[in-house]
């Protein structure tokens, strides 16, 4: 029973001992929103302060925020990639086409993010089962999320 877990390290040992990840967590979703484990397994090998962990919903939002925060993190001179690049969907489907073909195949996310409606009681469900571990990571991170 996952929901008894108190600690990030409790989690991760508990998923070590329940899933094998090989090659990408596309299709292991209940593992793929158990942020708190994966950031825990990764400072493992990498300090904490060489990861920049971001709101997929910044992305949405302020994406120019969003790539400024990346670009601070790594050290890059700032890019003005509404000008360069573009701002649409197609524009972005077109960039990962082809610097990253295998991109939705090997994440499981998909940059138009076209997905049918989820039900209410299972969103519910969902948030709830996620409630204590969201809270886990956003004590990993720092930061508190506005999403369920």
């Amino acid at each position: 029973d996952l929901s008894a877990l108190t600690s990030v390290a409790a989690l991760d040992a508990a998923i070590e001992r329940c899933v094998e990840v090989k090659h990408g967590i596309g299709g292991l979703y209940v593992y793929r929103g158990l942020f708190a484990a994966q950031l825990y397994h990764c400072f493992k090998s990498v300090p904490k302060n060489r990861m920049l962990v971001l709101d997929s919903g910044l992305l949405k939002s302020d994406p120019t925020v969003a790539m400024e925060r990346i670009h601070a993190h790594l050290g890059l001179e700032p890019f003005d990639y509404v000008a360069n690049l573009g701002t649409t969907t197609a524009d972005l489907g077109r960039i990962f086409d082809k610097w990253y073909p295998s991109f939705e195949a090997r994440t499981g996310w998909k940059i138009d993010g076209g997905y049918d409606p989820m039900p209410t009681e299972i969103r519910k469900h969902l948030a709830e089962f996620y409630k204590p571990f969201n809270e886990m990571l956003f004590g990993v991170v720092g930061e508190t999320y506005q999403w369920q």
